[in-house]
């Protein structure tokens, strides 16, 4: 496929990036196939009275036994949201065959209760695989579950939308019922059970019926999985009888009108899946902030106590491939980091006391790049990278005379030991001897043991071959910035890390291309006698 890269830009800080007001010619480009929603005041749910007109305006409209189940009080509110971007439309059938391939899934189906299996997708004619149903490439993917729609997301290096930026999308500034206003029309503006298909639309098929900023298909044709989970509105005092779960909203094209309003939510398990209902896509501002956060989470296990990040400080750059003639994400690349905040130290001797007492380095910023990176040899992943101070802390070594093997695993050989305890996730789960050596460790000298063997590696990349984790030092004469995975193991480090001092200092992740590099600069609010530390290192870059 055609490689059609967005432009690389670095930011500083996620302040930086905010909007305000209304949208306008200022307003950031979205990415192809997405609106741009600016900050906003906007009003969420209905009041009981707003819901009691509507019983009798929508009355020879809708069955008696469909009022309370879809028009349960939603307690109005307003709430204030920042700016984001959201698909245009429903995720496709021909955008989720490109995700499914890329990573090896298998098609969406749903089993209906007389044997029947409905799905999309058919086999190749070779059998061998299989294909989008010849005509249904730009209808809504349908069959998945919440946990489906999450991996497409990242995968795309987005995030689905919390249901408040969902509503916002959908309503904008106003009070409206729907996303095209108040009034209603059984064939003009959405796909509808009044509408008389009884199958999904293409996406895009009524574009009377955006919203204020240009969504498409926010009423009807399929119900749309959000991020957040369905809990009652504050002063909410009907239960509904599906409390917790995911919140789906839209509505789908069995719904009749009063479900297809703009403030209807319904609460579903996650692992649901069905025939009318599917997702589409929001994006934060920034870029790489999505897949940052979500690589925070993922090694939050690893965090100490104390240890606390700011999604607003996120820094780094993307890249964007699309599949020739469309508008469909063939592949997402993102190298960014999240500084750590509000750090404890003031001093040298604060820093050393809490390694002393901790025995543990001090993470300082999470690392995450879905290209390799060398000098040091970084597989792509996520990382908690910290700094250990000269002779603090020790870590897995190579046995002397091994023969390194795949990421350092010394091929049978025993690995020596010498930590206090093992990172978490070691395979053996068994806890190593008492360091042995005194002066000799101190030096950086190595003695042989059989009691620990190197932990293993979290994943297997391009780069893993090259990676040799039993050449960290095992007690640093030096200081140094170590690379822990999720699993608590120590995949690399750089020796006599570049730190600075400076006023007014920015985070940078800047790549350069042409030369293959990338440079990363990052202030983690984190100083030392009295100034303020910045770290900056130029690490060689392929597959960007």
């Amino acid at each position: 496929m055609q490689a059609i890269p967005t432009s690389f830009i670095a930011f500083t800080a996620f302040a930086s990036c905010l909007f305000f007001g209304s949208k306008s010619d200022s307003d950031p480009a979205p990415p192809k196939g997405m609106v741009f929603v600016p900050d906003g005041t906007s009003y969420i749910g209905d009041t009981e009275n707003e819901l009691k007109a509507l019983f009798k305006q929508m009355e020879k409209k809708d069955p008696p036994n469909d009022y309370w189940t879809s028009l349960v009080k939603q307690s109005d509110q307003h709430k204030t949201l920042g700016a984001f971007f959201l698909d245009k439309t429903e995720v496709t059938n021909g955008q989720y065959d490109i995700f499914l391939k890329a990573t090896g899934g298998a098609p969406p189906k749903v089993d209906v209760p007389n044997g029947q299996t409905l799905t999309d997708w058919e086999p190749t004619k070779d059998g061998k695989g299989f294909q989008v149903r010849k005509g249904r490439e730009n209808h809504p993917v349908f069959g998945v579950s919440f946990f489906d729609a999450q991996s497409f997301a990242i995968w795309a290096g987005k995030r689905l939308p919390t249901e408040f930026e969902w509503e916002r999308a959908a309503r904008g500034d106003d009070t409206r019922r729907y996303p095209w206003g108040n009034q209603w029309h059984d064939l003009k503006y959405c796909n509808s059970a009044l509408y008389g298909r009884n199958d999904t639309s293409p996406v895009g098929s009524f574009p009377e019926g955006a919203s204020p900023f240009g969504a498409l298909d926010m009423a009807g044709n399929v119900w749309e999985w959000t991020a957040s989970a369905f809990e009652l509105y504050p002063g909410n005092a009907r239960q509904t009888g599906n409390e917790g779960g995911q919140s789906i909203r839209g509505g789908g094209f069995v719904q009749v009108p009063s479900a297809l309003r703009a403030s209807v939510r319904v609460g579903t398990p996650p692992t649901f899946r069905t025939h009318a209902l599917g997702f589409r896509c929001a994006k934060s501002i920034p870029p790489a902030v999505d897949a940052l956060v979500l690589a925070a989470e993922g090694l939050r296990g690893i965090f100490p106590p104390d240890f606390k990040f700011d999604p607003k400080h996120v820094i780094g750059v993307e890249q964007i491939e699309y599949a020739p003639g469309t508008e469909y994400i063939a592949r997402y690349k993102s190298i960014g980091v999240i500084p750590r905040v509000d750090t404890p130290f003031n001093s040298q001797r604060s820093l050393e006391t809490w390694q002393k007492n901790n025995k543990q380095p001090i993470p300082l910023f999470v690392l995450r790049t879905d290209v390799d990176l060398d000098g040091p040899k970084i597989p792509a992943g996520q990382y908690l990278v910290a700094y250990d101070a000269p002779g603090s802390i020790q870590v897995p070594a190579k046995a002397a005379g091994a023969d390194p093997g795949k990421n350092g695993e010394a091929g049978g050989e025993k690995a020596e030991a010498g930590e206090e305890k093992k990172p978490d996730g070691d395979a053996s789960g068994e806890t190593p001897a008492p360091a042995e050596g005194g002066e000799a460790e101190e030096k950086g000298e190595t003695k042989e043991s059989a009691s620990e063997e190197l932990p293993p590696p979290l994943e297997k990349t391009s780069a893993e071959a090259a990676l040799d984790v039993g050449a960290l030092s095992k007690v640093s004469t030096v200081p140094r910035l170590v690379f822990i995975d999720a699993k608590g193991n120590y995949r690399a480090e750089i020796a006599n890390p570049s730190f600075g001092s400076e006023s007014d200092a920015k985070s940078e992740v800047a790549v350069d291309a042409a030369k293959k590099t990338l440079n990363l600069r990052v202030v983690p609010r984190f100083r030392l006698r009295g100034k303020e530390i910045v770290f900056e290192h130029k690490f060689s870059v392929a597959g960007w």
